[in-house]
């Protein structure tokens, strides 16, 4: 469904057929993805793919935006770049869904093969971006040899949790 406005790309809404003082994470709910129609191939992609990462990510009505105030305090907290990976709530959400998004439609493993390529200036962050149809802005940060190596590790097992301290 078009979403039909400037600021927002995309979102999703979630329906709940139980009403939500008795519903459990059990119990059914229905998610319908809105995006913008004008947007360019790569950018639907990533936005659709983002939004299906909502859907599972966002379990609790502490990391949806449910409200104008919500709203309001997420693209403010996306204009100026605040927040951490670790805040908790639609922030976090966020973040979380975009990076998500960017490791199903174009996976660290992948990215590394084409980061020498890219280091040599063999071939340009918009070909592939292109070649993947994922959009550059993300890529590119995708790209970055820090990101790559984090989430390499990541997904070995190599990286340790840090314990809060007792």
């Amino acid at each position: 469904m078009d979403v039909k406005t400037e600021e927002i790309l995309g979102y999703v809404k979630f329906y709940y057929p139980v009403p939500a003082n008795i519903r459990t994470i059990e119990d059914p709910t229905t998610a319908i993805i809105y995006y913008r129609k004008d947007l360019e191939e790569d950018l639907r992609r990533f936005v659709i793919c983002k939004e299906l990462c909502h859907c599972l990510i966002d379990n609790s009505d502490a990391t949806r935006v449910s409200n104008a105030t919500d709203l309001k305090n997420l693209l403010q907290g996306l204009a100026s770049g605040i927040g951490k990976i670790t805040d908790e709530g639609p922030m976090d959400s966020e973040k979380t869904a975009e990076i998500l998004a960017l490791e199903i439609l174009c996976p660290a493993e992948l990215r590394s093969v084409h980061a020498p390529e890219l280091r040599a200036g063999k071939i340009s962050i918009e070909q592939l971006a292109k070649r993947f149809l994922v959009p550059v802005d993300y890529l590119e940060f995708g790209m970055y040899d820090s990101y790559l190596r984090a989430i390499l590790q990541v997904r070995h097992g190599q990286l340790v949790p840090i314990a809060p301290p007792e």
